[in-house]
């Protein structure tokens, strides 16, 4: 399980730009339940709570995966500077 860990965060920090474009997603669907939803004349309460609620899915994923990111470059940084210390003496 942490090898599997492992990868997804390795991979995050090497593809960023998709693993946002893909948190991005929810805020996609949420455009295109407004569009249906003002098609069919439903109730604009409703709409806009689960607009809400998908745009917030999407900020937070955002932020997931920046932080994930940092952790596997902080991660990185740190075993660097400690591989240089060592061969320093």
């Amino acid at each position: 399980m942490t090898r599997a860990r492992k990868s997804v965060g390795r991979w995050i920090a090497e593809h960023t730009t998709i693993a946002i474009v893909l948190a991005g997603i929810p805020s996609l669907v949420a455009g295109l339940i407004g569009a249906v939803a003002k098609r069919l004349d439903v109730s604009p309460d409703r709409v806009f709570l689960l607009i809400g609620l998908l745009t917030f899915a999407s900020g937070l994923l955002t932020i997931v995966v920046l932080f994930i990111r940092y952790i596997v470059n902080y991660a990185t940084l740190t075993s660097v500077e400690l591989d240089e210390a060592i061969t320093r003496g």
